[in-house]
Order: structure tokens, then C-alpha cells, then sequence
């Protein structure tokens, strides 16, 4: 409510919650579409809010990455088994199994048909501490009841220095036609 004025004022809410991120609009979005610039730059400011593009240069502490792994046959059918060695900073999600992985390493097996192709897809939780880590999967095939190593296959995953952000001012405002915002940025106790 305008203080004084007893009419309701627009406002926006916005928290983040780990990963999640909510926006509520507490106004008819649609009667405020009338002037359109404002508008439109709400909208796009709130979708990068909710969705902020990946970072092409790696991950930030907290991100799941997804890993996929293909694995074909190209004649005769195979058992295939996939060891996953993982940096102990990292923990490792299987949707599969709809759990958290505890070993480490961690194996799986497959059955492929001949010609056929399966893809095998888990999330990897990057740690807080920044650095490139390195995975490391071996695949085997089984043979009259043993598994031979075939192939041995690595990939970095960069983890990117976490921004913290701290907003100053006041924790409320009466929103008008004319709104400023105020607010401090720090980054690694360095206020830019």
C-alpha cells in the first residue's frame, strides 16, 4: 500500500533458493504491458534473472553438468562395462538409479544388440573450490566371463571462480514511473 495514500503499489519479489530461482509479480502484468518499453525491459531483465545463459568457459560451483556417454556396436553384440573415475570434489548423480553415487570408481554395465547404440547420461555436482578436474572413464568388453579394457577416455571440467554478489540500500521502496536501483557489487571482498 502507498503509505498515506492507501492505493496499492507494484512490486516485485525475488528470491533465490540454492539453485532455484523464483520471481512474483505482485501487479496485473497485463495492464502494466500498456507502456511498452518498461515492460519489455522487465520481462527480458526477469528471464535472465530465471535463466541465466551458461558460461562457455566453464562451470560454477554448485552447476550439474550432464555427462553422456555413447556407446555403439558396430557388428556383433557386446557387454560392455563403463568405469567412471571422478576427482573426490565432485559428487556424481545416476537418473538411472534415481540416487547419488557413492563409489568411486564407479561401474555400470551394458548390453548392446548388434548395431545398436545406448547412451548412458549423469550429472556431475561441481565442487566449491574453482580448478580444472579431470574424469576419467575406462570401457570394457566381457569375454568368455572377463572384462577387457578397450578403450580409456578423459575430459576436463573447468569450475569457474563463484561471483558473490550483496546488494546495499534499503530492503524496500515505493516503485513509481521513475525507479531507481542502488547497489554495491563484491567480488571476493573487492567492492567494484
Amino acid at each position: 500500500m502507498d503509505p498515506g495514500r492507501g492505493r496499492p503499489l507494484p512490486g516485485v519479489l525475488k528470491q533465490q533458493y540454492g539453485s532455484g530461482k523464483v520471481l512474483f509479480f505482485a501487479f496485473d502484468l497485463g495492464m502494466s504491458s500498456r507502456n511498452e518499453n518498461p515492460f519489455d525491459e522487465l520481462l527480458d531483465r526477469s528471464a535472465e534473472f530465471i535463466h541465466h545463459p551458461l558460461d562457455p568457459t566453464g562451470f560454477r560451483s554448485g552447476e550439474l553438468v550432464p555427462i553422456e556417454l555413447k556407446f555403439e556396436s558396430l557388428g556383433n553384440p557386446y557387454d560392455i562395462r563403463a568405469t567412471e573415475h571422478y576427482p573426490q570434489e565432485f559428487k556424481l548423480y545416476d537418473p538411472v538409479a534415481g540416487q547419488w553415487i557413492t563409489d568411486n570408481p564407479w561401474s555400470f554395465d551394458i548390453h548392446l544388440e548388434a548395431l545398436e547404440t545406448k547412451t548412458r547420461l549423469f550429472y556431475a555436482l561441481t565442487p566449491d573450490k574453482p580448478g580444472t578436474y579431470l574424469f576419467q572413464t575406462e570401457v570394457s568388453t566381457l569375454e568368455n566371463g572377463t572384462y577387457y579394457p578397450v578403450q580409456s577416455l578423459e575430459v576436463s571440467i573447468p569450475v569457474l571462480p563463484t561471483l558473490e554478489l550483496t546488494m546495499s540500500g534499503p530492503p524496500y521502496g515505493i516503485l513509481d514511473q521513475n525507479v531507481a536501483y542502488r547497489f554495491t557489487v563484491t567480488h571476493n571482498s573487492e567492492t567494484l
